[in-house]
C-alpha cells in the first residue's frame, strides 16, 4: 500500500485487498486520527470474466483528511504516520507518505513522464534499449533515442522480478544524467510457506493488479510531470507529422484546455528483416501502417486525470470524487 499527499489537508492510499471487501480502516499522526477511509474499487470485480474469477483480491483506491499541520509534519519526516483497522490502534502499520501535491503556479520539473507496466519475471534485457532509445543508425554507431528523442526525462518502473542482466542494463539509464528512473517495489503479497496454491492471495490477482499498479504511478507522478505516458515496455509512438510528440500535445490542450487523457490507435504490422538495409524499409512501412480504433497506449495530463481503468480514463474530475 501507498500514501500520497494531494493536497495540503488529503491523503489518498493505493491498497489491495479482497473483492467487495471495504475494511474500517482509519490514519492516525500523533493524536490526529481521520475519519474512516472511504475506499472505492479501481475496477469493479463483477466486470471480470469468467475465466478469472478466481481472482478474489483487487486493487481500491481510499482518501481521507487529517489537520495539513499534522500532514506537514509527516512529509518532512518529523511525525510518523499510521494505518489500522478502527478500535485496533495497537496493531498498526507506518507509512510513509509521498508529497504529490500540484500546484497551477508551480511548473513540474518533468514536461513528459512513463509509467510502464509491473515487471515480472523479465529477462529480456535488450529490450531496455529499445525502450529507452531505438537504434536507427544504419552501422549501430549513433542512437535515435525513442522515449528520450519524445522528451521523457522521468521513468517510472514497478518491479517485481528481474534477471541481474535486467538489472544491470537498468543500472546504466540510471546513471544517465539527462534522465531519472524511479524503481517502485510492486512486490508479492506476503504469504507464509504453509499456504496453498488456492489460499495464496499472489495467485488470485489479475495481472499483478496492473489496473491498481497504473493508477499508483499516476499518482506518483502527480506534481512532477505535466504529461504521464501509461504503456508497456514493447510500445512505441510513430509521429506522423514534423512535430514532436510534445509538440502534438501542447497543439491539442491549446485547442481545449479541458483535455484529460489522450488514447493513441494501435496499430500491428510484421515486416520481414533480412538484412541491415531492410531497417531502412521497415520505418518506412511504420510510417504507413494503418490506426485502428482499438484500445493503445494512453497519456495523461497532470490534474485532470484522477482514476484510470485499463488505457481508459475513467472519470475527469479535480475534485477527487471517483465514479460510484
Amino acid at each position: 500500500m501507498n500514501a500520497y499527499l494531494i493536497t495540503d489537508d488529503t491523503i489518498r492510499m493505493t491498497i489491495i485487498t479482497k473483492c467487495d471487501y471495504y475494511p474500517n480502516l482509519t490514519i492516525s499522526i500523533g493524536q490526529h486520527t481521520s475519519a474512516l477511509l472511504k475506499l472505492e474499487p479501481v475496477e469493479p470485480c463483477e466486470s471480470r470474466w469468467d475465466a478469472i474469477r478466481s481472482c478474489t483480491y483487487a486493487g481500491y483506491i481510499g482518501s481521507t483528511t487529517l489537520p495539513k499541520e499534522a500532514l506537514g509534519e509527516a512529509i518532512r519526516g518529523k511525525a510518523t504516520m499510521f494505518i489500522s483497522y478502527v478500535n485496533e490502534s495497537h496493531s498498526r502499520n507506518g507509512l510513509r507518505p509521498i508529497d504529490s501535491r500540484a500546484s497551477s503556479g508551480r511548473q513540474p520539473p518533468h514536461r513528459l513522464a512513463v509509467c510502464v507496466a509491473p515487471i515480472a519475471q523479465f529477462s529480456s534485457w535488450p529490450l531496455l534499449a529499445r525502450f529507452f532509445e531505438w537504434i536507427g543508425h544504419l552501422q549501430f554507431y549513433e542512437f535515435a533515442q525513442m522515449w528520450i528523442a519524445h522528451g521523457a526525462t522521468k521513468f517510472y518502473l514497478p518491479v517485481q522480478s528481474i534477471t541481474p542482466e535486467v538489472d544491470a542494463m537498468l543500472r546504466i539509464y540510471e546513471n544517465d544524467p539527462k534522465i531519472s528512473i524511479e524503481r517502485m517495489q510492486w512486490g508479492l503479497l506476503p504469504s507464509s510457506k504453509s499456504t496453498s496454491d488456492e489460499e495464496n492471495p499472489n495467485n488470485q490477482l489479475l495481472r499483478s493488479e496492473l489496473t491498481l499498479a497504473i493508477n499508483d504511478c499516476v499518482l506518483r507522478a502527480r506534481g512532477r510531470a505535466e504529461y504521464v505516458s501509461l504503456l508497456d515496455l514493447d510500445e512505441i509512438i510513430v509521429i506522423r507529422n514534423n512535430l514532436t510528440l510534445l509538440q502534438n500535445l501542447d497543439s491539442a490542450i491549446i485547442d481545449d484546455r479541458n483535455v484529460a487523457v489522450f488514447i493513441f490507435r494501435s496499430s500491428f504490422g510484421t515486416f520481414d528483416v533480412r538484412y541491415p538495409l531492410d531497417l531502412i524499409a521497415f520505418f518506412l512501412y511504420l510510417g504507413k501502417c494503418p490506426s485502428y480504433s482499438t484500445p493503445g497506449l494512453s497519456v495523461c495530463t497532470r490534474e485532470r486525470s484522477e482514476c484510470i481503468s485499463g488505457c481508459f480514463l475513467v472519470t475527469k474530475e479535480v475534485d477527487g470524487s471517483y465514479p460510484p
